[in-house]
């Protein structure tokens, strides 16, 4: 049974009261069921979501637990995912409704998150070491590039450049700029790599 229980309230001139739904039960608990958390957040399971979570987190259980509301940790990692993915719920005044603090706490708590989410992508190496590259691509490869203890084995990293739809722009500059004829369409060009292991 859920016993917890934190009673805050906004800084302000102390005048003014102001509901936090912090006496209500949490809206989504880790009793969830994985067809529930699939259909609303995307991840297959509940652990599929909370190993993303730890990883986001470095396993940091502070970072992890960090609240920026009155909802539990899971709750706002859980309407986080929710919002985010659009799959339920896509408007912050629907999120209100659903968990409860105030549009402005509910959109801090989201930025907390993807605070989490943009540093997480920032700790990881832009690239694998070839070291790390040949250990984890399979082995076809190394009879083309060499293994990784052979003096001319080679590293291997494959440049694209891909493309983002984008609207025909009003403005004539912009609309000549964004005109791709190889797609046929107006884009916004985007570089991408891969390495043999998969590394992108």
């Amino acid at each position: 049974p859920f016993s917890f229980e934190l009673k805050s309230e906004k800084p302000g001139d102390g005048k003014r009261t102001y509901s936090q739904h912090s006496q209500h039960a949490p809206k989504v608990t880790l009793d969830i069921t994985d067809a529930e958390v699939h259909r609303r957040t995307g991840f297959k399971t509940r652990d599929h979501l909370l190993t993303y979570v730890s990883v986001v987190c470095n396993g940091d259980i502070s970072k992890i637990m960090m609240r920026s509301t009155v909802l539990t940790w899971f709750e706002e990692w859980f309407a986080h995912f929710e919002f985010k993915y659009g799959r339920t719920i896509t408007r912050l005044i629907d999120l209100k409704a659903e968990y409860g603090p105030s549009v402005m706490d509910l959109r801090k708590m989201i930025q907390d998150k993807y605070s989490l989410e943009v540093g997480a992508r920032d700790r990881w190496p832009t690239y694998v070491s070839h070291e790390e590259d040949c250990k984890l691509r399979k082995s076809k490869w190394d009879e083309k590039y060499g293994k990784f203890d052979d003096k001319k084995s080679l590293r291997v990293v494959m440049w694209d450049m891909t493309n983002i739809p984008a609207c025909a722009f009003s403005d004539p500059n912009m609309n000549r700029i964004t005109y791709s004829v190889y797609y046929a369409m107006n884009c916004f060009k985007g570089g991408v790599f891969v390495q043999l292991c998969g590394w992108m």
